[in-house]
C-alpha cells in the first residue's frame, strides 16, 4: 500500500474577511477569491511517503506486451488528465460555493453592525449617566468610579498581547476624556472580535464541508468530525493532540475559519500570542512535530514551549527547569505530581509518547519509585535520548500491564517483544501482529517513536498521514493485507 504522506490539494481561500467592516470588504473577498482560482502546490511535511510492511499495489494500466518507455508514457499522459480533471472540478466547487460564502459573510457583517449598534446605544446611556452624576456632584470628576463597559469574548485567562497594552496606556493616561476613548477602543474591538455564535459555527463549517473539494482530504475529514460534533450540540476537541496530523498550510485554513477560543490546550495561547504573525505559528508548529517524533528540542523551542505553558497555566520553575535539563538529578514525586495535574487539568499535556507516558506515570501514584522512573523516561524521550536497559525493562513491563489487559494469556510473551521493539530490533510479522493487539489501548502512541524499528515507525507515520485509519483499526488493515498478500 502506498501512503500518501501529505496532501497536495489546492486550500481553501482565507475567511479573515468574516469580520471586515469596510466598504471593500466583498472586494476584497473576491480578490481572495480570484486569486485561489490560480492552482498553487500547497507546502508539505519533510518526511517522504512511506510504505507499511504489507504492501497493496496500486491500480495500473493494461501494458501487456508495450515497452518501458510507451508505458511510462501513457502513465504520464493518464497523470496529465487526472490533474487536468481535478483542476476543473476545483474551479467549478469554487464557483459554487461563491454564493454560500457570501451569505455567510453578508450575515456576520449584518450581526456584527447590529452587535456595534447595540453597544454604541450602551454606552451612551452609560455617558449620560455619568454626566448627570457629575453635574449633581458639583462638577467633581468620578469617570474613575464607572465601570468600563466591554464585551468579554472569552472566559479563558489570557489576552492578546495588543490588547492588555492598549488597557495598560488608557489606565496610565490621566482625565476624563482618554479614560472614554481607551474604553470606546476596546469596545470596537471586541465588537469585531466577538464570539461566533453556535449557529454561525456551524453554519460556516457545513458550508465549507458541503460546498465542494476544494479541501485537502485530511483537513476535510478533520471538519466533518467537528460539524458532526456540533450538529451533536458538542465540540470537536481541536488540540495539539487533533492537529498534529495536518500540513502547516492546512493549520493556516483552519485557524481562519475559527477564532481563537475554538481551541484547546496549546493551540489556544499559541494563536492569542501570534496574533496575524504566521512566523510564530510555524515555529509552534514545528516545535510539536519534534516532540511529537521526539527529535529533540534546541534552547529556543524550550523556551516557546515554556512560554506556551506560561500563558496556559502557572507551574513551578523548579518542574520546568528538571524538564529542560535531563542532567538534573531527578525530583520527588510531591514536586513532579502536582505540575502534572495541573498541565491535564488545562489540557497541556504534550503530544505523542512523551505526554503518554507522563500519564501512564500518574496511573502509578500509588507506587512513587516506579511513577518517578516513568516521568524520567518521559523526559528522556523529550529530548530524544536513548534509554537505558532498566528503562527499557520498565517500560516494556508496565506498557505490557496496561496496554494488554484484555490479553492476560499474552502478557508474558508481548513483553521480551516490547523490549526488542525498543531497542530498534527488527520484528517479524507475528510480532508485529502482537505488538498490534494492543492498539485499541494506544499501544502505538505510548512506544518511543525514535526508539523503533522502522516497521513500526512506517505503521505510526501511515496512523499520522492517512485519515481514515487510526490505532482502533489498524489490526484490521494489517490482517487484511497478510490475508491479500
Amino acid at each position: 500500500m502506498r501512503i500518501d504522506a501529505r496532501s497536495s490539494e489546492p486550500t481553501l481561500p482565507g475567511l479573515s474577511a468574516l469580520r471586515a467592516e469596510s466598504d471593500g470588504e466583498q472586494a476584497a473577498f473576491q480578490a481572495l477569491l480570484q486569486q485561489v482560482m490560480a492552482p498553487s502546490a500547497a507546502p508539505a511535511r519533510p518526511p517522504a511517503p512511506l510504505l507499511i510492511p504489507a504492501q497493496i499495489p496500486p491500480p495500473l494500466l493494461n501494458t501487456k506486451g508495450l515497452s518501458p518507455e510507451v508505458q511510462q508514457a501513457e502513465q504520464a499522459e493518464e497523470l496529465e488528465e487526472i490533474l487536468a480533471l481535478r483542476e476543473e472540478s476545483y474551479e467549478e466547487d469554487l464557483l459554487e460555493n461563491q454564493e454560500a460564502m457570501e451569505d455567510v459573510i453578508e450575515n456576520w457583517r449584518e450581526t456584527a453592525e447590529e452587535h456595534r449598534e447595540a453597544l454604541a446605544e450602551t454606552s451612551s446611556g452609560e455617558g449620560g449617566e455619568t454626566a448627570e452624576l457629575n453635574e449633581s456632584a458639583g462638577g467633581a470628576d468620578i469617570a474613575d468610579d464607572v465601570p468600563e463597559m466591554a464585551l468579554d469574548v472569552d472566559n479563558a485567562p489570557m489576552e492578546t498581547e495588543n490588547n492588555a497594552g492598549a488597557q495598560g496606556e488608557g489606565q496610565d493616561e490621566s482625565g476624563q476624556q482618554s479614560k472614554h476613548r481607551s474604553s470606546g477602543a476596546v469596545e470596537t474591538t471586541r465588537a469585531e472580535e466577538r464570539e461566533m455564535s453556535y449557529e454561525e459555527i456551524q453554519h460556516l463549517v457545513d458550508t465549507v464541508v458541503n460546498g465542494g473539494h476544494a479541501l485537502p482530504y485530511k483537513l476535510h475529514h478533520l471538519l466533518r468530525k467537528v460539524l458532526d460534533s456540533l450538529m451533536t450540540g458538542h465540540r470537536y476537541p481541536l488540540n495539539q493532540h487533533t492537529l498534529t496530523d495536518l500540513d502547516l498550510s492546512e493549520w493556516k485554513t483552519l485557524f481562519e475559519l475559527f477564532p481563537p477560543h475554538f481551541f484547546e490546550g496549546l493551540i489556544r495561547p499559541m494563536l492569542y500570542a501570534a496574533g496575524k504573525d504566521f512566523k510564530q505559528i510555524q515555529a509552534n508548529y514545528e516545535l510539536l512535530d519534534h516532540i511529537l517524533y521526539q527529535r529533540g528540542l534546541s534552547q529556543l523551542q524550550l523556551d516557546q514551549l515554556e512560554t506556551l505553558w506560561n500563558r496556559l497555566t502557572t507551574l513551578p520553575t523548579m518542574f520546568t527547569s528538571w524538564l529542560r535539563q535531563p542532567e538534573l538529578p531527578t525530583l520527588s514525586l510531591e514536586e513532579l505530581q502536582h505540575p502534572l495535574e495541573i498541565l491535564h487539568q488545562h489540557q497541556g499535556v504534550l503530544p505523542g509518547a512523551t505526554g503518554r507516558i507522563q500519564s501512564l506515570a500518574l496511573q502509578y501514584l500509588h507506587h512513587p519509585e516506579t511513577a518517578v522512573k516513568l516521568l524520567e523516561i518521559s523526559r528522556q524521550t523529550l529530548h530524544g535520548l536513548p534509554l537505558n536497559k532498566e528503562q527499557l525493562t520498565l517500560l516494556s513491563e508496565k506498557l505490557a500491564d496496561y496496554c494488554f489487559s484484555q490479553h492476560l494469556h499474552n502478557q508474558a510473551q508481548i513483553r521480551p517483544i516490547l523490549d526488542k521493539a525498543l531497542q530498534g530490533q527488527d520484528l517479524s510479522q507475528d510480532e508485529i501482529i502482537l505488538i498490534l493487539q494492543g492498539a485499541p489501548q494506544k499501544i502505538l502512541s505510548h512506544l518511543p517513536y525514535y526508539c523503533l524499528p522502522l516497521c513500526l515507525q512506517e505503521i505510526i507515520q501511515f496512523i499520522h498521514t492517512d485519515p481514515d485509519h487510526s490505532e482502533d483499526n489498524i489490526l484490521a488493515l494489517f490482517l487484511e493485507n497478510e490475508e491479500g498478500a
